[in-house]
C-alpha cells in the first residue's frame, strides 16, 4: 500500500488491486489480514513520514 497526500493505492504482488483518491483521513491503524487462510508477509516495510507532512490531528497515537 502506498499513501501519498490524499491518494491511497493497494497492490498485491506488484499489481494494483484497489485505491482511493481525495481521502481526507490521514490517521488510523494498519491492519493485516488474510481471506480465511494462513498468510506470510515478506519484505514488509513501514516508513515514517518526516516532520511537518501531517498535523498532530492527522496522526494516530502510538499504542505499543
Amino acid at each position: 500500500m502506498v499513501c501519498v497526500d490524499e491518494t491511497i493505492k493497494l497492490s498485491v504482488n506488484g499489481k494494483f488491486v484497489n485505491g482511493i483518491s481525495q481521502s481526507s483521513i490521514k490517521k488510523g491503524y494498519l491492519c493485516l489480514e488474510s481471506e480465511g487462510a494462513e498468510i506470510q508477509f515478506k519484505n514488509f516495510r513501514i516508513i515514517e513520514l518526516p516532520p511537518g507532512v501531517t498535523s498532530e490531528e492527522q496522526t494516530a497515537k502510538k499504542v505499543f
